[in-house]
């Protein structure tokens, strides 16, 4: 344990610490533009690429994996947030307005220590990288991680932009909604 505690990089606590600071906050109701909402899936996304392309060839197999990660993960998130209520997009801004829920911080820890758990696996045994199975278990894993991120994230926005574009006489719950967060 004291091994991986100092074997690593600083950079990766920082992110750590990051996801769990906008995990807390988003635990109340908050608002956030639609870039910086988009900034965790796609800083994931790099994050993967990266990794993946220095970790071993990319090949067909490995792509289906990551491919096929990235779809369930997206539906599981997707799943997760569907039909929650109280989100809101500002359409004059570009902000959205979400409830507060602990499902963001926990969906960013589950992905942060599934992607440190597999980086974890190849610093311990090098060998792995040429080790097909792996490559596949690592590419549907980080898929998995992205797609989920992903999955949340996209169901947040559409969710918010639903309720900005229900009519107010149809969605008495986008109009309180809007209400709450405008008062």
């Amino acid at each position: 344990m004291s091994a991986i505690l100092h074997g690593t990089p600083l950079w990766v606590w920082g992110i750590l610490a990051l996801l769990v600071s906008r995990g807390l906050a988003a635990t109340n109701p908050n608002t956030v533009t639609t870039m910086r909402l988009l900034l965790l899936p796609l800083a994931f996304s790099l994050w993967t690429a990266y990794s993946l392309s220095h970790m071993t060839e990319i090949t067909l197999p490995m792509l289906t994996a990551l491919t096929s990660g990235l779809l369930l993960g997206a539906t599981v998130g997707w799943r997760l947030y569907a039909g929650m209520e109280g989100f809101h997009y500002d359409r004059e801004n570009q902000l959205i307005h979400r409830p507060g829920t602990w499902l963001m911080l926990i969906v960013s820890l589950f992905s942060f220590l599934l992607k440190f758990s597999l980086a974890i696996s190849l610093a311990r045994n090098a060998a792995l990288v040429a080790d097909p199975r792996f490559v596949l278990i690592n590419g549907a894993l980080v898929g998995l991680s992205c797609g989920l991120l992903w999955g949340v994230v996209l169901t947040q926005f559409l969710l918010a932009w639903r309720a900005a574009s229900a009519p107010a006489a149809t969605s008495s719950h986008a109009a309180e909604g809007a209400a709450r967060w405008n008062s």
